[in-house]
């Protein structure tokens, strides 16, 4: 490893987002890329090694193994996992917590620069509580209290990647959209009122996600103490069902419903998409917390493909995200990814 360039760690290297960070900050030869997993053996963490990542054994839950892991590290990206199975509030192993220990162990570890993958607390804006949504923004503000040189934060939007086959119950969840077709040959997508003043962010966290990331890092103190809005593009119901007809040939509609309509078969995440939509409906479509600004996102982006020597590219359309992967969001097969926001 050159001793002139920056260590980044990678918290939870395997996963959606940390993955594409991972492999974006691997083109640029001013950064080394290190990774952190629970389970080096597994396929994906192999794949990773065999691109250049140093691959690290480390629980979020355990210091010991986040300090060694964070050791001579420059900067780190961590996303902390709502949906972690291995969550138990009530054995204390709550997301919350586990921000904390890693933060902690980072600052031990003396890393200079954390961006953090967060998100807006309903509870703060509207009253209404999302545990997620939540418990992000309390780790953030807890991050913002802390001595980094600089600190920033990026909030998801929804993933494109979630057309993709992935829960067997999701396209039932949102009324049939895109697989799932009805009785009069529609696919459609029923969900409640999002609201006028923003559509929603959706993020092509493959093509785009790491790419801003890594305009985060290369210059931190332009962004530090900033919130940038991780979406592609903004796009109301109507407009998106319309291109996924124009784009696939399938029929499609949007559906209102009344926000307690949407089903969520006893499933804590689906529940709480349900406190989500809630949230933005009063918040008039302000997902973010805030007024939706892509601009600064898509800057990132550039200045990221600038770096190392690539088409700066904008940032990812639907119509085009869907173009090359039409075929797999047809099919049936479903696939192990989980869904995001």
């Amino acid at each position: 490893m050159s001793t002139d360039k920056k260590l980044i760690t990678v918290y939870a290297a395997t996963g959606t987002q940390g993955s594409a960070v991972a492999r974006s900050l691997l083109a640029n030869p001013n950064f080394s890329v290190r990774g952190t997993t629970r389970n080096p053996s597994s396929d994906k963490a192999k794949a990773l090694a065999a691109e250049g990542v140093e691959i690290v054994k480390a629980d979020g839950f355990d210091a010991e193994s986040l300090k060694a892991a964070f050791a001579g590290s420059w900067g780190i990206y961590v996303n902390t996992d709502s949906n972690d199975a291995s969550m138990n509030e009530s054995h204390g192993r709550a997301e919350y917590d586990q921000g904390v220990l890693i933060v902690d162990a980072a600052l031990a570890a003396g890393v200079q620069h954390i961006v953090y993958s967060s998100l807006p607390s309903t509870t703060d804006h509207t009253g209404i509580a999302n545990t997620p949504f939540d418990t992000k923004n309390k780790i953030e503000k807890y991050i913002r209290q802390q001595p980094f040189k600089t600190s920033s934060f990026i909030y998801a939007g929804w993933y494109m990647e979630n057309n993709l086959p992935t829960w067997p119950f999701l396209d039932s969840h949102r009324g049939g959209f895109p697989r799932q077709k009805d009785e009069e040959g529609y696919v459609t997508l029923k969900y409640g009122k999002w609201g006028d003043a923003n559509g929603a962010p959706y993020i092509a966290i493959v093509d785009d996600w790491g790419w801003i990331v890594h305009g985060m890092f290369l210059d931190p103190e332009a962004v530090n103490g900033k919130i940038i809005h991780g979406g592609s593009e903004e796009l109301h119901y109507p407009e998106y069902v319309k291109i996924f007809t124009e784009v696939t040939g399938v029929k499609a509609r949007y559906v209102e419903i009344d926000h307690d309509e949407l089903p969520a078969f006893g499933i804590r995440p689906l529940e709480e998409l349900v406190e989500m939509f809630k949230y933005i409906y009063k918040m008039d479509g302000r997902y973010m917390g805030e007024p939706l600004n892509l601009k600064p996102t898509e800057e990132l982006k550039k200045k990221a493909l600038k770096a190392v020597g690539r088409e700066e590219k904008g940032l990812t359309t639907w119509r085009d995200w869907l173009q090359r992967h039409k075929e797999t969001v047809l099919s049936h097969g479903y696939h192990e990814s989980a869904p995001g926001q």
